[in-house]
């Protein structure tokens, strides 16, 4: 069960990210559970390369994976996918004023 939520609004034309804990969420099989049983073959293809090859390639560790990740869906103004992704953070060690500094810092370069 989701503990917290993250909430986005909407204020004098930017996004401002309310950031705020999400636990008990997260597992290997997540697109399994949200999209399975309405396209099964998009789901297990997602989990196995996203989730299963991407995510535990050596070259980057996790918790760089996620600031690269936040940075880019926040770049391209992806926020339905962003609560997901904050709590990823959060499990993987960055911490809520990190996630907040991220934000400030790409306001300026793709706000």
């Amino acid at each position: 069960m989701l503990d917290t939520i993250c909430a986005i609004s909407t204020v004098l034309g930017k996004s401002a990210i309310g950031i705020i804990r999400i636990s008990g969420f997260l597992s290997r099989n997540i697109v399994k559970k949200l999209i399975g049983d309405i396209a099964p073959k998009l789901a297990e293809i997602s989990d196995e390369i996203v989730f299963g090859d991407i995510w535990e390639r050596q070259e980057l560790s996790k918790r760089d994976r996620i600031l690269i990740t936040v940075s880019a869906l926040i770049a391209m103004n992806r926020s339905e996918q962003l609560p997901f992704h904050f709590n990823r953070a959060f499990e993987n060690g960055i911490a809520q004023e990190e996630l907040i500094e991220v934000i400030t810092h790409l306001a300026f370069y793709s706000g």
